[in-house]
Order: C-alpha cells, then structure tokens, then sequence
C-alpha cells in the first residue's frame, strides 16, 4: 500500500490499482503527538508546530501551482502523478487541523488488536484539541 503522490507514480509505471484505503476509512494521514507533560512544561513550543502544521495546511490548499512544483522536486515525481498525489492529500486533510475521532479509535483498536493488548483505549482519551483552538484564536488559519 502507498500514500499519496507514490500510489498515482506506481500506477503510471504499470501496477494496477486494487483498493485505497481512502475509499474506505477516514484516518488520520498525519497529526502531532505530544506528551501531557509537555503540553504544560513547553506550550510555546507546541503552539510553535501546530501553528507551523496549519500554515502549511493553508499553503497548500490556497497555492495548488507551488504545492506540485515543491511534489515533482522533493520527490521527483512526474508532473501528472504529482498533481493527482495533491489533489488526494487535499482532499484529505482537516478543514481545521483537528483530526477525526472514528479514524484514531479505528486505529487504536487495530494496533490493540495486533499488540494483543486487553487494556481499553478510547480516541477521546487522546485526542485534545485545546492547544489546536488557540492557534486557531491566534492566528486565521481556520476555515471559515
């Protein structure tokens, strides 16, 4: 299985598509994990990344042209795969920065599952979008 831009490469070199997971979950493509710890001993470093994160979110959605350009010259892809790889990554990315709880709850009972562990684990237990709501009062970086 390959992510985006590589997926659209490998079909144009001949492999055949049979499924993206895409189609058929929605889960987290990216996020930043932070210790609880953290979020209080160093706040300005973590507002630092999400602010970083969601400027780079922005970046890519509001300058289609400059986002494949940086595609085909940081991974060498081919234009057309490039442009394809975008508009998938596009389209799944977080309006807002926050990530999808059904998708981090899908993937914590996979790595439960496969690591044999009996002890439950709730998305909500990991997820705290407190940090992400400032950067989002700080700065404009949320979609209206």
């Amino acid at each position: 299985m390959l992510s985006a831009p590589h997926n659209f490469r490998t079909e144009r070199d001949g492999f055949r598509k049979i499924a993206a997971a895409a189609d058929y979950l929605q889960v987290p493509t990216s996020g930043l994990a932070v210790r609880s710890d953290r979020i209080v001993k160093q706040p300005q470093q973590i507002k630092k990344m999400l602010r970083g994160n969601l400027r780079a979110m922005k970046f890519m959605r509001e300058n289609r042209g400059d986002s494949i350009a940086i595609i085909i010259r940081e991974l060498g892809m081919d234009p057309d795969s490039a442009a394809k790889g975008y508009e998938q990554i596009v389209s799944l990315m977080s309006e807002d920065g926050r990530v999808n709880a059904a998708g981090v709850q899908f993937l914590i009972d996979l790595a439960r599952q496969t690591q044999r562990i009996t002890k439950p684990l709730l998305a909500a237990q990991m997820i705290d979008h407190s940090c992400l709501k400032k950067s989002w009062q700080a700065n404009s970086f949320r979609k209206q």
